[in-house]
Parts: C-alpha cells; structure tokens; sequence
C-alpha cells in the first residue's frame, strides 16, 4: 500500500527580513509503503482472545550497489510441533525460525515500495548427523487444547541452515551473521593511557542472535605518564589510528593502536612555535559523507585534526593564534596565523569548532571582571577568510537566544560547525529543550537564528533533545534530524521482538551434530556449568547453569537441580521445568521517532516533519538512510499493530506490526 503526501511547516527563524520578504519555506514530499512484520489473528473457537503467529527483529538493512534496501527479518513462528519420539524433543507448543527476506526500491519518480516477500523456515534437521522428521503446524485456537489447521514446515520442506549460512553475500548477510564467533574492539583516551576493550561474542543459531562469550578484556598503553589533567586527542575509528598531543616531547603523534608511531609533529623544530606559545584547544574536523545510500553513523567522518595554540598568561592582550591542522596520517595540512586586537583587553576564553571547509574560532577578551568583547575568526586552508570583533550596538546582532544573545553565545553548547556552498556559516547548539541554529553570512556577519523546540515530552515532562544528525546538500539546504522519544513506550511491542534463544523448555538430550555444521540446538545451555562440588568449568548466567544442570544432574528434582547451580527460583516455570531462555531485542524503554529540520539558510526558512505519525524507529537499525545526490531521505519505521484487511474497522483481525518505509524528497 502506497501513499503520497506533501507537507511544509515554517520553523521559528529570528531575522530582521519583514515577513512580505520572507520567501515561501520548502515542500516537503512523502510517499510510503509498507509490508507485515509480525501478525496477529483470532482464536477461531474464542472470539475476542488473540494468537500471536510470529515474533522476532529486523535483523539487517542492507543498501544495494542499484539504490535499493535489502532487509533481513528474523522471525520465529509459534505453532504445535511434534517430531520423531526417538529425538526426545517434546511435542507441544513451540517456535520455529524463519528468515523473511524483502527488498524496498526508490525512485527518482513516484513512491518506490516493497518487492515480494520470502519467507524461508529454518529445518530442526539441520546440521545434524542423523535424520530428523518433524512437523509444525498452525494453530488454529487454544480452547481445549491446541487445535492445528495447515503444516508450516516439515523436514522436507524447510531449509538447512547452512545453506543460508552458506549465501554469505544474501541470507547470511541478512540475518547479521558474521561467523561463529568474533571479537568486538573499542580503544579510547582514559586520562593518560590509550585503553583498547575487546569482547568476544558467540553466534546463537536459534534466535540468530550474538550473546557475549565471556568477560571483556582490556589493554591499556602509557601514552604521556606525566600528563595530570588528560590528553588532547582524536581517534579515527574507521582506521584504528590516534593523534594525541604529547606535552613533554613537545609533539603532536598519530600512532595507530600498537603504538606504531605513523605521523610526527614536533612544535618547536618543525612548526616553529614563537616562544611562549602553549595548546590550547583541538577540534575534530568533520568531512563530508560519501556514498549513494549514507547511514547516520556514516554522516560525520572525522578526517583531521585542528589544534590552535596561543600566547600563555603573561602575554595575554593582543594574542596571536595559530591554527594547525593535521591530517590522519599526521602531516600538516596547513598552517595559518591571526591576531585579535582589542586594546587593554586580554585573552579569557577560547574555544573552536571545525568542519572540512575551515575552522571557526571565538575568543572572549577581558577587562577587570565585568567587561567583555568577543572576537571571531574562520580559517579555511587558503588561510583567514576573515576575523570580526562584535559589535555590541549593532541591533542586528543583538538577537535573543537560549544564554545570551548574537554571536556571544555562539559557543554556548555548540556541537557542530557546517560550511555552507555560498560561503555561510552555520553553527548547530544543543540546549536541553531544544535547537539553535545560527547562520553566519559570508563575510562572517551574524545573520539570522533558527529556534527548535524538542517534541520530546514524557507524560507532559519535556525530555532531553536528541542529538541531530546534519545532513549538508550541495544546494546549500541542511538536513537535521534528530531521534526523539515519544509518550508511548517501547513495552508496547515486547509480545512481538522477545524471541526465544532455544528450543525447548526443558533440555532434552542434544541430538549429534554432523562434524563442522551448524545446527538450531547449539545453543547457552549447551556450555559448561559451574558445580560447587567440583569447581570445574564455568557458567555464563545462573539461568543458563540451571537449565544445564537439569540435563546433568540426573535424579536431582528440579528445584534441587536449580539450587546445585545458583539459580533462582524464578526461573522454574508453572509447569515445574525451567524456563526457555528469551531475550528481548529492544533497545530503548522508549519509542524512538525521527524529527525532520529542512532548513534554508540564505533564505531563513525551513520546515520540519515529525515521523511519529507514521511509526517507530526500528530498535538497533539506522534511524534513517540518505541519498545527498537525490535530496532524498529514506526513513524505516514500525507501526502499532493494526488490521492487514484493507478498509476494514481498525481493531478487526487479522493484525500486524508493519515494516513501512517513508521517503522523503524536496
């Protein structure tokens, strides 16, 4: 089902233009299509109580090299199954897993929408040395027992896992596998060592999940032992590489995680430094994303690092700065100089933002303790572009915004800086109720400022605002987005993302696995348990051990079997045997909705769209995708279950959490 809308909403921006000279703000355009996740049908003997058929997650969104969207669907369907008495796998209640597999395609004209759906059921047979017949059918209804209706798989017609497993370019990729086994590593400044974390993750075959294989480890290297109050860094995670400022040796090094040393810049034989100059400041400086199809994480790679160094205390009035930028290999990209004059004032304060295009810096000079001036200057690679002290009795400048007003508070929690294709300046802070967006014209004049207010609120309390994803187009528009949490809570799809991590309840005996194949009965239980009796291995969880021990502990009642292995009672169910293990799969307490900020800079316009009206994010998948060549967003949401039947009341069955895709364009 597809839908096409346009939309278009002033958002508040303070300028001096009359609003006869306000221009009209952009038009947003929406199309979407959606597909069903997971549904729910009615008990056919008991009106009114409901059958959950599947549960599960998205479990990859994948971008094509022809401009579509690959997704994966881990999903796990609930039905009666029974199997050969000879396996001892119980007959009764239980999930089966599927893969459910399904492209969305754009287009530079029209809605796009979703291709076919497959969905492959994974075989119990699986891996396994010895034939497995089964059988899982659809449950028709729960009065008086199960009730079935047709077979959703049998031995025959599911697929081996490793046949999927073996797709590593399809149905690999899109149930998120990435072997067995693999090591997840982080590194990061922690005051004055360099500290890497590596933690090993295990592959569960069932719920096609990765659960933690052990404790995480850590190993930590002395980057400047002497430094007291932390070191000025930036790391590059996508290249495993560090540029730290080195006091004692008088250096700027990039070294990658061995402590290789790759780049070297020594201040006083290579820069030159006049005496008496000290760091004083670095700043990230953020490119510009490549890609036809960019997630948020790939929106603000950092590519180098700039460093400004100033006068000490004793030679504070008239400071001369000095802006050095080092690239990821640590060689200098430039290197540029600049004096603020004010006379009788003194350096207080400094602070500097940077983007690919230059790097924007604001000083605060000081007189006595009450008075002030601000300068500020931006540095691009050519050298200054220009430099200004503000003038306080400009009206122009004195706008009121969130802690102070004009380019004063330029700074005042500022987290990004965004060079503009017409020479603009546009500088995004964060406050805790909202957005400020400050624009500076080309000759660095204060021009105009954009107000935001969060949508997000709890019950009528405002939130926190989410961090905002800048998205710069090649027409000077800027694209903000921001994930923001909405009343509802995520607890209102916990039925349909808590999947089952094994099969049963109860650990039958495992059944033989063929050699170097992968099968569903792999699973937490089948590792080691820790006895007190013996002190030998070791157990991942008490619920785990417990479920574990029931298979080991022979003539042991469960209860005996669950205090043997440090469980609690809580994990025994109603019917006297431990519990399956579940995982929920949310990652958020709270809904997360995307809010779009379309602005116009040279203009002062913008709009903005609030996603919440079609759905939720997708919890542990990106929270949008953008084509910066085709001013195109493409947004993946999940509803609230509503009916599949088309024109029918919106509470009649069958139900279902739906996959929809919203694209948006301009």
């Amino acid at each position: 089902m597809q839908k096409i809308v346009s939309f278009t909403l002033i958002i508040s921006a303070l300028t001096h233009a009359t609003q006869a000279q306000q221009p009209k703000p952009p038009t947003l355009n929406f199309s979407t299509d959606s597909v069903a996740l997971f549904t729910l049908d009615q008990d056919a003997l008991q009106p009114g109580n409901e059958l959950l058929r599947q549960q599960g997650y998205v479990s990859q969104i994948e971008p094509t090299r022809q401009g579509s969207l690959r997704f994966g669907i881990w999903r796990q369907h609930n039905t009666y199954l029974t199997a050969d008495k000879t396996t001892n796998i119980r007959t009764g209640l239980n999930t089966l897993p599927a893969l459910m597999q399904v492209s969305y395609t754009p287009t530079a004209e029209g809605p796009g929408g979703f291709g076919p759906v497959q969905d492959t059921p994974i075989s119990l047979a699986s891996g396994l040395a010895q034939p497995l017949s089964f059988r899982a059918n659809q449950i028709s209804s729960l009065r008086g027992g199960v009730q079935t209706d047709k077979v959703l798989a049998d031995q025959t017609s599911a697929t081996d896992l490793n046949t999927l497993l073996a797709d590593k370019e399809g149905a690999a990729r899109d149930m998120g596998y990435r072997g067995d086994r693999y090591i997840s590593s982080q590194f990061a400044v922690i005051g004055n060592e360099l500290v890497i974390t590596y933690q090993p993750f295990q592959f569960v075959p069932f719920s096609a999940r990765y659960i933690p294989d052990g404790e995480p480890t850590m190993r930590k290297s002395p980057l400047n032992p002497e430094a007291r109050n932390g070191i000025l860094n930036t790391c590059y995670p996508q290249l495993g590489r560090l540029s730290y400022y080195h006091a004692k040796n008088g250096a700027i090094l990039t070294i990658d995680t061995t402590g290789k040393v790759l780049g070297q810049v020594r201040l006083t034989e290579d820069l030159r430094l006049t005496p008496g100059m000290v760091l004083y400041k670095r700043a990230e400086v953020i490119g510009q994303p490549e890609g036809e199809l960019i997630r948020p994480s790939g929106l603000s790679p950092v590519v180098a690092t700039d460093w400004i160094f100033g006068p000490d205390a004793a030679q504070k009035e008239n400071p001369t700065l000095r802006v050095v930028r080092t690239n990821t290999d640590g060689a200098v990209v430039f290197d540029h100089s600049f004096t603020i004059t004010f006379p009788e004032y003194g350096l207080t304060q400094l602070e500097m933002l940077s983007d690919e295009g230059g790097a924007l810096v604001h000083v605060t000079l000081g007189k006595g303790l009450l008075k002030y001036q601000v300068g500020y200057a931006y540095i691009t690679p050519k050298g200054v572009a220009w430099q200004h002290i503000w003038d306080k009795k400009d009206p122009a400048s004195i706008i009121p915004i969130s802690g102070g007003s004009g380019p004063f508070r330029i700074f005042q929690n500022a987290t990004r800086l965004v060079s503009l294709p017409d020479s603009r300046l546009m500088v995004l802070c964060q406050y805790d109720n909202g957005y400020g967006v400050q624009v500076l014209a080309p000759t660095g004049l204060f021009e105009r400022y954009y107000s935001i207010k969060t949508r997000a609120t709890e019950e009528g309390t405002l939130l926190k605002a989410a961090d905002l994803h800048v998205v710069p187009f090649a027409d000077g528009k800027v694209l903000l987005v921001g994930g923001e949490i909405r009343n509802a809570r995520a607890s209102v799809f916990d039925r349909f993302t808590t999947v089952d991590m094994e099969l049963q309840q109860g650990l039958a005996p495992m059944p033989k696995a063929a050699p170097g194949q992968k099968n569903l009965f792999f699973n937490v239980t089948t590792g080691p348990v820790m006895f007190p009796s013996t002190g030998t291995a070791q157990t991942a969880t008490p619920v785990q051990g417990a479920r574990m021990a029931l298979s080991l502990l022979k003539g042991k009642s469960v209860e005996e079997a669950v205090a043997t292995s440090g469980a609690g009672a809580g994990s025994i169910g109603p019917d006297g045997r431990v519990a399956k293990f579940r995982l929920s799969t949310e990652t958020s307490q709270y809904n997360i909705a995307p809010v779009l900020y379309l602005l116009v800079p040279s203009e002062g316009t913008g709009a903005v769209r609030d996603m919440a009206r079609y759905g939720y994010s997708l919890p542990g998948q990106p929270l949008f995708l953008v084509n910066p060549k085709r001013n195109e967003v493409l947004i993946p949401l999940r509803t609230l279950p509503r009916t599949t039947q088309k024109g029918a009341r919106a509470n009649s069955y069958p139900q279902a959490v739906f996959l929809k895709m919203v694209k948006c364009t301009w």
